[in-house]
């Protein structure tokens, strides 16, 4: 009888260590497990909303009514001059390194370095390829992407 009673109590908690397991499953979601949020049973719920800490002004977003614009402006004498030579028209493949340059499209980069303001400009060169009709009558100028600005096709600004 001592022995029945032992088996029994070893299969009850085997049965109780199986139940734990499975009840720990059945509250696995996307928060506690590395499952995707798509398989969450209550995906309505299975959230919890953050509350703002912050209090309401009634206000719009964006700038407000009477606030005066601000930008940064181009400097004359920027520390750095990049020079980006336009070598090949980009919408007909026209080599154009031996035509003159048109005019110069600038562009002014402000980098803030830790204690100074560090100003590059960017200047791309403008070529136009001939009046012909046959020819292509684009204007072309880029900047390289390190330079912020890459306009292919289009009037110079």
């Amino acid at each position: 009888m001592i022995e029945i009673v032992e088996k029994q109590q070893q299969e009850i908690a085997e049965l109780q260590r199986e139940v734990k397991h499975l009840r720990d499953q059945l509250h696995l979601d996307s928060h506690n497990s590395s499952y995707p949020p798509s398989t969450d049973k209550n995906r309505t719920n299975s959230g919890k909303k953050v509350n703002s800490l912050r209090k309401t002004t009634g206000r719009k977003p964006g700038g407000q009514e009477n606030h005066p614009p601000s930008t940064l402006r181009a400097v004359s004498f920027p520390r750095n001059i990049i020079s980006h030579e336009v070598k090949v028209c980009p919408h007909c493949r026209y080599v154009l390194s031996s035509t003159p340059v048109a005019g110069i499209e600038r562009r002014q980069v402000f980098d803030i370095p830790l204690f100074e303001l560090s100003v590059t400009e960017h200047q791309a060169e403008v070529k136009k390829r001939g009046e012909n009709v046959l020819e292509c009558l684009r204007q072309t100028f880029q900047i390289s992407k390190a330079g912020t600005i890459l306009l292919l096709e289009g009037q110079a600004v």
